[in-house]
């Protein structure tokens, strides 16, 4: 990928916010608490929520973030921990911003649709900015003062790996000088019914993950991204995936995140729940903190998208 390198990671899971609660739930290997809550019809939905945060953090005294859904709060946590926090403010100018979500700001949007269709006059207006798929890197980017490109990319859980593609390209035309990769979701009854139209057992997860690339000297280097192998008539999401991963030519021995990759792959669904957005997200930071905290030289990822493509990549020293 010409050179392109992993600065910073930054998560935020079921397990907690920052790198050590999501390394100590992979290590585990178990599923996390999992809670039944209620939606439209009495249905119940299963879902792994982001614990409460504790503290404070100086994102959070920017007055943009005062009214932010819980989708942006995770963005930016996620972004601000790939960063350095404070610390990394030298190294962010040109810094460009894609956000990638599948359902996007759902909360906030159920809330205020909700208000207009029982009775538009008490709709409210301060919640309408945050009904639009393009509040958290918009957060993002202001919060951080970012002055490069900002994009959000709506996909399913395989448009982050697709971004990395995109942010190098954008480095690549001089667009801008690093880029924040981020993949965020908030749970909802919303997305979980709909994402029973793909399989009826999810147990919908939550949070964000963010990697930030650039060109200097980072942690890792982003070795390469495969072609996305679009599902279609005729090629079934079984056969997609078998091509991501003979593209990949994964070496025995590699650890490999993802989900539902198959053999071989290490299924984040299982620990974490469907983080859809966040899911290609989180099994990048898993496969960078493999190299650099785990000994291993390289590490794969592989992610089969509920609906749309399925997508793997390798990051290595």
């Amino acid at each position: 990928m010409n050179g392109i390198q992993v600065l910073g990671c930054g998560v935020v899971s079921p397990a907690g916010w920052g790198i050590g609660p999501f390394r100590t739930a992979m290590e585990n290997g178990t599923g996390l608490k999992t809670v039944e809550e209620t939606g439209a019809g009495g249905r119940t939905w299963r879902m792994r929520r982001v614990p409460a945060r504790e503290g404070r953090p100086a994102w959070m005294l920017n007055p943009r973030m005062r009214r932010s859904g819980l989708i942006s709060q995770y963005a930016m946590a996620a972004a601000w921990e790939a960063l350095g926090g404070e610390g990394g403010r030298d190294g962010w100018e040109g810094l460009g911003v894609i956000c990638c979500v599948m359902g996007g700001s759902v909360v906030y949007s159920r809330r205020f649709y909700t208000e207009v269709l029982e009775d538009p006059s008490t709709a409210s207006p301060l919640l309408f900015p945050e009904t639009v798929f393009n509040a958290p890197a918009s957060h993002v980017g202001a919060v951080l003062g970012a002055g490069g490109r900002n994009d959000t990319l709506v996909g399913d859980q395989s448009m982050f790996v697709a971004a990395l593609v995109q942010a190098a390209d954008w480095m690549r035309r001089g667009e801008v000088k690093s880029c924040l990769v981020i993949g965020a979701e908030e749970a909802d009854w919303t997305t979980a019914e709909a994402g029973r139209v793909f399989r009826r057992e999810t147990v919908s997860g939550e949070g964000a993950a963010a990697i930030w690339l650039g060109r200097g000297p980072g942690l890792i280097g982003l070795r390469r991204v495969t072609e996305a192998q679009v599902y279609r008539r005729g090629v079934t999401r079984a056969e997609a995936m078998a091509k991501v991963r003979a593209e990949l030519g994964l070496a025995d021995g590699m650890p490999v995140f993802g989900s539902g990759g198959g053999a071989g792959v290490r299924d984040l669904e299982t620990v974490f729940g469907d983080g859809r957005g966040a899911m290609g997200g989180w099994a990048c930071v898993a496969a960078a903190d493999a190299v650099t905290s785990g000994g291993s030289t390289e590490a794969g990822v592989c992610v089969a998208g509920s609906n749309l493509q399925g997508i793997g990549a390798v990051l290595g020293r």
